[in-house]
């Protein structure tokens, strides 16, 4: 049986996660739960890899690129990301087999050379079915696999080349709520300016993919979390259309608006004055009032 693919992204902190749960727990989605494959976009990954060996080739780039690749997919594996083990989820000899069998289409005198586009795609959408078709033995009744890492959405050609009938949700918050949660994780910005810095070039990269997919006619869904919380029922429903299943109006049922606005009472009047100077158009832009 053909598995779908959906692919659910935003600009992280942002509500991809509460939203890639729920729907992943619908009767007919699969998905490796609270592991972000991480290998689509993200750095060291499938695209970064097809740099290397189709358009920037050298024996010594290709070579480390597949090793980055190897162990990129080795941490996803192994708990990586401070996320649950993939191999907790899969059997890791089914991991390993599927990593070797990419890395044989790939090179199959077994060393570094040149390859062409249709040669990487080929593998690479081999790579992914099988991805998906190991989510598909944990729950039978599915027939579609979600994977959501959260900026992968900023490279929709790449998306569209590794699964050409994929389907797009892209879910954000309001601006603000994102800076100031950035600036709280280990990972993020050291300073609100740069928070807001990232969040503004996020949403600049998101325009022109937004852009790109609306142009190609394929079928992405932009949503705010704070709708989702305010209707969940309607929301469940269209979201529900959109992926191509049948309809649960409870999917989204516990969205909580209070907690996603908690943030406004935790910033002083600079913070303030700082995210309404730096984010102010952006938020205009996407229908945010300042509430601040």
């Amino acid at each position: 049986m053909n598995i779908e693919i959906v692919f659910i992204g935003g600009p992280g902190r942002s509500g991809t996660s509460f939203v890639a749960d729920r729907v992943g727990l619908h009767d007919n989605v699969t998905t490796f739960r609270d592991v972000e494959l991480k290998i689509f976009g993200e750095l060291h990954g499938l695209m970064d890899l097809r740099i290397s060996l189709v358009e920037r080739f050298s024996p010594n780039r290709s070579e480390q690129a597949i090793k980055n690749f190897r162990q990129m997919f080795k941490n996803v594996c192994e708990g990586g990301y401070g996320q649950p083990k993939l191999n907790s989820l899969v059997a890791a000899p089914a991991l390993t087999a599927l990593m070797g069998d990419f890395l044989q289409k790939l090179q199959p005198d077994g060393y570094i050379h040149k390859i062409d586009y249709l040669t990487f795609n080929s593998a690479a959408r081999s790579f992914l079915d099988g991805l998906a078709q190991l989510a598909l033995e944990v729950k039978p009744s599915s027939h579609v696999f979600l994977e959501k890492t959260p900026h992968n959405l900023l490279q929709p050609q790449f998306l569209h080349e590794m699964a050409p009938r994929a389907r797009y949700l892209h879910i954000y918050r309001h601006p603000m709520a994102t800076a100031v949660s950035l600036l709280r994780q280990p990972w993020g910005p050291d300073k609100l300016e740069n928070a807001c810095i990232w969040v503004n070039s996020y949403f600049q990269a998101w325009h022109e993919a937004c852009a790109w997919l609306q142009r190609m006619d394929l079928p992405v869904m932009d949503l705010k979390i704070e709708a989702i919380s305010t209707a969940p029922e309607q929301f469940s429903t269209e979201v529900c259309a959109h992926l191509g299943l049948v309809d649960k109006p409870e999917l989204f049922n516990g969205a909580n608006l209070e907690t996603l606005e908690r943030w406004q009472r935790q910033i002083g009047d600079e913070d303030k004055t700082v995210l309404h100077d730096r984010l102010g158009q952006t938020c205009a832009s996407l229908g945010y009032n300042n509430l601040l």
